[in-house]
């Protein structure tokens, strides 16, 4: 589990210096795309999401995909991502979800809690980082990016959650404090929410564990917004998507899948340099749907569902490079 180890390590995206560049630094947050290579409808639909992010959203300047990229995690589904999302502007990252796993893991009777090969696929064709949890920096706002690490060979209680290990919660425990001590705000991105704070969470299935150890983490550090997917839900139905609670906003990013849910829906938010707060803003792709029944037109906000977010820090991007 070498790249396991080397996930530990933090990007270099962003380094400490003068201002570079003050403009407006655009994230954009989806999840749940669920390639399928042998359905073409698939790959056509992901690309209406690179149009509208490449045309539509110029500061954009990231891209964070929260887990369940393709449907199954086949050499081909990686090979067919790694080719689609080298289409986008801004710079691609993402997180690993429960299926960008194979269809069946290897070591299920040893109970195993990972598959090497898949992690091993994440990293080498997707090349995100040095392993497959990570950290990046945007200025003085520290991204922090967590890894579902297995799941056929979940207990049956967690059949549909996430599990991350000892290893990456020691991690995570050190990067926020790492953070705490270089004064920045946390963003903390996964494909499952945390257990009982986000959309659907308040059950073992849905979300991160153990949650023990990770409540032990976050009891005790901050974290300003905290970013997964996971859950699938119309962002203009459920208002509920995005709750508050224990000094952190929580965040479904909206989904993208073309056949589960038709509607391809995604978060937008902007780090403006000298700001304190950041608006996470909900961004309607396109309608894939047989019979679109749409009451605004797609291709735009919501902005109904605007919500300002106050952050710990205020933004500082100098040392900010694209």
């Amino acid at each position: 589990m070498g790249h396991m180890a080397a996930g530990a390590a933090a990007l270099g995206l962003a380094a400490p210096g003068k201002s570079q560049n003050r403009d407006p630094v655009g994230v954009v947050v989806a999840s749940d795309i669920h390639l399928l290579p042998d359905q073409p409808l698939s790959a056509r639909s992901f690309m209406m999401f690179v149009e509208d992010v490449n045309e539509r959203l110029p500061d954009a300047r990231y891209v964070l995909l929260l887990g369940d990229l393709m449907d199954w995690g086949t050499d081909e589904s990686f090979e067919l991502m790694a080719e689609l999302q080298g289409h986008l502007r801004p710079r691609v990252l993402g997180a690993l979800g429960n299926h960008d796993f194979s269809p069946k893991l290897e070591g299920d009777e040893t109970g195993e809690r990972s598959d090497a090969r898949s992690l091993e696929r994440f990293v080498d064709y997707l090349s995100y980082a040095p392993g497959p949890y990570y950290s990046f920096a945007a200025g003085n706002v520290r991204f922090i990016v967590l890894a579902t690490e297995r799941y056929h060979s979940n207990p049956s209680d967690v059949a549909y959650g996430g599990w991350i290990s000892d290893a990456q919660i020691q991690w995570l425990d050190g990067q926020l404090a790492t953070a705490e001590a270089a004064h920045e705000a946390v963003i903390l991105c996964s494909h499952h929410g945390i257990m009982g704070r986000a959309w659907h969470t308040d059950v073992k299935p849905y979300s991160l564990n153990p949650a023990g150890p990770l409540d032990e983490v976050l009891a005790s550090r901050r974290v300003d917004v905290s970013f997964s997917g996971h859950v699938h839900g119309q962002v203009q139905a459920q208002p509920e998507m995005i709750e508050r609670a224990a000094g952190t906003t929580w965040v479904n990013g909206g989904a993208l899948s073309h056949f589960r849910d038709g509607r391809m829906q995604c978060r937008y938010f902007e780090l403006v340099d000298g700001a304190r707060s950041i608006a996470v803003r909900s961004r309607d792709v396109a309608d894939v749907r047989e019979t679109p029944e749409a009451d605004h037109p797609t291709g735009c906000f919501l902005q109904e569902l605007d919500v300002e977010v106050e952050l710990g820090h205020i933004i500082d991007l100098s040392g900010e490079t694209p």
